[in-house]
């Protein structure tokens, strides 16, 4: 008998036959788990005597995509000061020269505003980009 482990650290024996099959095993577990259909399974043993074990290890979805497009809706809407910069000099069509030094100390202000934008969308990309995987204690209900 291969022992399955679940990700809730709960534990059972099925049949070597079926725990040694994607297809078998993952038809077993969809009654009570779900999220069998997405999982992915880790095995070790099986071999030289040694009992084989199967980890099931649930795959990572879009549970939280709905939140996070509603908090991005109601976020305020925001425009790179430099791009607002471009507009405003665009509508007034072409000025002179009087006029675009007038407006340069705006312009370096919306450029400087603008590049400190850019370097924080960097930081925060690279933060996400390594941050690890995390794991949670909670089990949702109905697992």
């Amino acid at each position: 008998m291969a022992t399955i482990k679940m990700p809730d650290n709960q534990s059972f024996e099925l049949d070597d036959e079926i725990a040694g099959d994607d297809v078998q095993l993952r038809a077993a577990l969809s009654a009570a788990y779900p999220d069998a259909a997405n999982a992915t399974f880790e095995r070790s043993g099986g071999k030289d005597s040694k009992p084989l074990v199967v980890k099931v290890v649930k795959k990572a979805g879009t549970k939280g995509l709905h939140a996070a497009i509603s908090e991005l809706l109601a976020a305020p809407e925001y425009q790179n000061p430099a791009v607002a910069m471009q507009c405003r000099i665009a509508e007034r069509g072409s000025l002179s020269h009087l006029e675009m030094l007038a407006l340069k100390p705006e312009i370096e202000n919306a450029i400087k505003t603008a590049e400190a934008d850019l370097r924080l969308a960097g930081d925060a990309e690279r933060v996400l980009a390594t941050a690890p995987a995390a794991t949670s204690g909670a089990i949702p209900l109905g697992f």
